[in-house]
């Protein structure tokens, strides 16, 4: 289940798409963030499990694992709305 998500950002020359994807047949979350005009701009990272559970405990995160593609999903429109009423 993909998340294929814009972000505009006015301070950025062109807007960012985010891809988020827990894979149905491991236990790791990919992300994926790319600048469509820009072709060099690339992050990429996977989170599995278990680097989460060390993350939630070490930073007193709130949700679980198989929340966290939602959440960033929400934060992500969060941000692309902010940015939109600027």
């Amino acid at each position: 289940m993909g998340l294929p998500l814009q972000l505009h950002i006015t301070s950025l020359s062109s807007p960012l798409a985010v891809l988020v994807n827990i894979s149905s047949t491991t236990t790791t979350l990919h992300i994926n963030i790319t600048a469509p005009t820009q072709h060099t701009f690339l992050y990429k990272a996977k989170v599995d499990t278990q680097t989460f559970e060390r993350w939630k405990e070490q930073q007193g995160i709130l949700v679980e694992f198989n929340q966290l593609e939602s959440k960033i999903e929400e934060l992500v429109k969060q941000c692309s709305s902010t940015e939109n009423q600027r």
